[in-house]
């Protein structure tokens, strides 16, 4: 009986055991994990700056835990592997791996190898590499320096872990005594041309109209026949400095072509006296000559009772310099090397004295300089300053100098023209009067659509905020009307959103005289269209609202223009800021200088 029970129990114990089992085994699973989605984690490339980089995951839901492996940063250029792991609760682990590639870039065009000419010493002679070199570059040399006459094609090869190797060759010419007069003269010879940094279209040759302008506005004039190669002010300033230097360095010419007699007459000093060679003066070619040498530096000294050349090259820097005063009025002074130009000049114009200092500076394929013009003497001077921008598609001037009809105070005035046509695309003015500020567009008249002719006539008038011309466009006898702000009910205007105005420009024209061809300039007025920077958006419905029958549909703007005017307008306005009142009078006297007293005996 005992046995029947336990085998009973056990009977029991199994049948329960075996309905648990049962049950567990069909339980309902947890929650099923997602995926994650939306997270960015992409390869990025980019070019060596020096700065520390890395790739960092975007989209990351709340709550995630993002885990980074070799993420870095990382400064020098290479390729990196960066993985994430970004886990979460109820999520599936999400793991991913992203390339950062930091690429070499070229070494700056300020470090320079350049040609050396020196005389034979006895000494080893070298050319060496000018410039910063950035950290972690190695130089090697080859066929650099040498103790013989003769001419050496160095190599200096430039490698550096985060630049492309560059291989830069220069001449090292050792040339001997019997040669060294023919070596000095080429030295100081070296010529400034200016026109190399302007933009080709603003040669004069390229920059003259091909036919006569339309110089008077007083009858209908169909816009399509103004001339689009026209200067501001702004440009037309810059421009004349670099003619006025032109028209100077023609001086040169005269002492090139007595080059080769002074290298004579030098020369044979220098065999009578091969070891007091250092100083001579002596006279060829109709002018009185004075060579003096040192260690680094070669000067010559040229004239006659027309003019004096003051010259000198430092073959160690690689830098010349010289001094053009003209005996009937004129000075010019100048300073010069690869890629960079500065320069001064004096003239006196209608009776008011011009003083001039233009600075260039070449970086590849981009020119930046500086202006500055002091018109009168130091207690009554107008000056000017002004920030130069050339890059291949546009040239950019902007100053604080504007016509003088206006009362408004500059802050800065900006031209911009296309590098390749010499056109210009349209200006910016930041003006102020008390605590009222002003932005205004000045836009070319035919580039503003709806207008298909204009006619401007004086009127007299002298008041503020009105025009000095009664505009007429599109055939129409009523005035072009602006639209004004107003205050005390209306009844005080303020300022015009926008209006047509004449404004002063200058166009170079060709003029055959004989068997010359010359080039003269015209100052003139043409119509252009200015408008405030905040009424640009509503200047269609405006000007059709302001004159209804001279437009069928609403004009527009030239926008692509006027967004090229204001790219840059900010940061060249601060670089002007900071220019303006760096160079006063008295420094621009002292750099154009004196006449050297060797020329106060020469007749």
């Amino acid at each position: 009986m005992r046995n029947k029970c336990l085998i009973a129990l056990l009977a029991i114990v199994s049948v329960m055991c075996a309905g648990m089992f049962f049950v567990g085994c069909n339980q309902p699973e947890g929650p099923e994990k997602e995926n994650f989605t939306g997270i960015v984690f992409n390869a990025q490339t980019l070019d060596y700056d020096g700065e520390e980089h890395t790739i960092e995951a975007t989209g990351l839901p709340e709550g995630a835990t993002v885990e980074y492996i070799n993420a870095g940063p990382f400064v020098n250029a290479g390729e990196y592997e960066i993985t994430i792991k970004v886990t979460k609760e109820n999520y599936n682990d999400y793991t991913k791996t992203a390339k950062l590639k930091i690429n070499k870039i070229d070494f700056p065009s300020s470090i320079v190898f350049e040609d050396r000419k020196v005389m034979y010493t006895g000494e080893e002679k070298s050319i060496l590499i000018e410039g910063d070199l950035p950290e972690g570059t190695s130089v090697e040399y080859i066929d650099n320096k040498d103790t013989e006459v003769g001419k050496y094609e160095a190599k200096a090869i430039l490698t550096n872990p985060n630049y492309n190797t560059k291989i830069l060759t220069a001449t090292l010419t050792i040339y001997n005594i019997v040669d060294m007069a023919k070596a000095v003269i080429d030295e100081v010879l070296e010529r400034p041309d200016p026109w190399s940094f302007m933009p080709e279209a603003f040669a004069t040759q390229n920059l003259a109209v091909d036919s006569s302008p339309v110089l008077d506005f007083t009858n209908t004039v169909s816009v399509a026949n103004i001339n689009k190669k026209h200067m501001g002010e702004q440009m037309y300033v810059l421009w004349e400095g670099v003619v006025n230097m032109g028209e100077m360095l023609e001086k040169f010419d005269i002492v090139y072509a007595a080059g080769e007699a002074i290298a004579t007459a030098y020369q044979a000093f220098i065999n009578s006296n091969p070891d007091n060679y250092a100083e001579w003066s002596g006279s060829a070619a109709g002018f009185n000559v004075k060579i003096v040498l040192n260690d680094k530096q070669t000067q010559m000294l040229v004239g006659n009772n027309l003019f004096s050349i003051e010259l000198f090259a430092d073959t160690e820097n690689n830098i010349n310099k010289g001094r053009i005063d003209i005996a009937s009025g004129g000075v010019l002074n100048y300073e010069m090397k690869d890629d960079y130009l500065k320069f001064n000049v004096a003239l006196t114009i209608k009776g008011v004295m011009s003083m001039k200092q233009i600075e260039f500076v070449r970086n590849e394929d981009v020119v930046t300089g500086y202006f500055y013009e002091y018109l009168g003497l130091e207690s009554v001077a107008v000056k000017t300053s002004a920030v130069i921008s050339f890059n291949e598609e546009f040239a950019i001037v902007m100053s604080a100098k504007r016509d003088a009809t206006k009362d408004l105070i500059i802050d800065g005035y900006e031209e911009v023209y296309s590098a390749t046509t010499g056109q210009l695309l349209g200006c910016k003015v930041l003006e102020s009067i008390g605590i009222d500020e002003y932005e205004t567009y000045w836009v070319n008249i035919y580039d503003v659509s709806g207008i298909s002719s204009v006619k401007a006539v004086e009127n007299g008038s002298i008041l503020p905020n009105k025009n000095s011309h009664d505009v007429y466009i599109n055939g129409l006898t009523t005035v072009f009307e602006p639209k004004y702000n107003t205050k005390m009910g209306g009844l005080v205007k303020t300022s015009r959103h926008f209006d047509i105005e004449m404004k002063t420009v200058y166009y170079v024209q060709e003029v055959v005289d004989g068997d010359k061809i010359k080039y003269e300039v015209i100052e003139t007025q043409i119509p252009m269209l200015f408008i405030q920077r905040e009424n640009v958006a509503d200047f269609g419905d405006e000007a059709k609202e302001m004159n209804p029958t001279a437009f069928l549909t609403n004009p527009t703007l030239p926008n692509a223009k006027i967004s090229v005017v204001e790219a840059d307008f900010e940061s060249l306005k601060e670089i002007l800021d900071l220019i303006k009142e760096e160079l006063t009078y008295q420094e621009l006297v002292n750099h154009i200088g004196q006449k050297n007293p060797f020329f106060s005996t020469v007749s």
